[in-house]
């Protein structure tokens, strides 16, 4: 048996629309701006620890990019090909990525509607991108259990 795990998959949709381009830009530039005023944001822009270019890519990065590139917000009808899988799924998300708040809810929708085997995992606390020595781990061994069981 196919065994897939699936870490933060956000709903795949349909190209988006410019003027959505646009409120994502706001939505994440307002909450950099908000950071502005914090004394710790600060001392760790002067200590070199914010990574300017990724702020930079998380603001503007997701313009100019053709939808085979972002493939989350692809022309593509990845859900379709879904469809056709043959394979059970483990789903992953992290329980503080608001990014990613009704992924669960579609894919158990969409697996149940076409009868996925699929487990579902929320990392209590975790980010969009696990960044915790402890939430790999975590991640590492649901992986390995989830594989040794095919």
């Amino acid at each position: 048996m196919k065994r897939m795990v699936l870490l933060s998959t956000l709903p795949f949709i349909g190209q988006k629309k410019a003027a959505e381009s646009v409120a994502r830009t706001r939505k994440y530039a307002g909450g950099y701006f908000r950071k502005l005023f914090s004394f710790s944001t600060w001392k760790r822009l002067l200590a070199g620890a914010i990574d300017l270019a990724s702020v930079r890519k998380v603001l503007f990065g997701h313009y100019g990019k053709s939808a085979e590139h972002d493939r989350k917000d692809s022309a593509r009808d990845v859900m379709s090909a879904f469809r056709d899988y043959a394979g059970s799924v483990l789903f992953i998300h992290g329980g503080a990525d608001r990014e990613a708040a009704d992924a669960r809810e579609h894919y158990e929708t969409f697996t149940n509607e076409v009868g996925i085997p699929s487990r579902f995992v929320t990392i209590d606390g975790s980010n969009h991108d696990f960044y915790s020595l402890e939430w790999e781990r975590e991640i590492t061994e649901l992986t390995l259990n989830w594989i040794e069981r095919a």
